[in-house]
């Protein structure tokens, strides 16, 4: 573009001076505001860069949404599990007071007695063991609910 001198000269031919020297003045200051190629180039390839990071986000929410899904399909799950635990551990309660009564009726037949016993003692300390593989296991479960909740939070 001319400078403003130049501009100034050559709008006299046409204008009084004053006048060639605002004309040229208005024109160089709109010329500085235009916006350059360059500058819409830039500017084009920025919201090309944000077009394509939005279709990223947009997939891992899609994605986050399904192990979200997933989620709480698990969380279901061991909940029914749980109520599933509590109802045999209602049955082994029953169980139990069933063995000590007939505990009570073998009394009478002292070798049948030991046998039964030791019998009991097996499936007590197998009751026990299970008791505890599902208390690590439901610890387990709320650990993994926490993460999970936590990597929700996060993400």
């Amino acid at each position: 573009m001319l400078i403003q001198s130049e501009m100034t000269h050559k709008l006299q031919a046409t204008f009084e001076h004053n006048q060639a020297e605002v004309l040229a003045e208005v024109i160089t200051g709109a010329y500085e505001d235009l916006v350059t190629t360059s500058d819409f180039n830039d500017l084009k390839a920025i919201v090309k860069d944000l077009a394509i990071i939005q279709q990223v986000t947009a997939q891992e929410m899609q994605k986050l949404a399904v192990i979200q899904q997933d989620t709480a399909k698990d969380v279901q799950k061991l909940s029914v599990a749980q109520q599933d635990t509590e109802k045999e551990m209602q049955k082994l309660s029953v169980a139990q007071q069933d063995t000590a009564k007939d505990v009570q009726k073998l009394s009478v037949a002292q070798q049948d007695t030991a046998k039964d016993v030791q019998k009991l003692s097996v499936a007590q300390q197998d009751l026990a063991k299970g008791m505890q593989k599902l208390t690590v296991a439901q610890q387990d479960t709320a650990k993994d609910v926490q993460n999970l909740s936590q990597e929700m939070q996060k993400l």
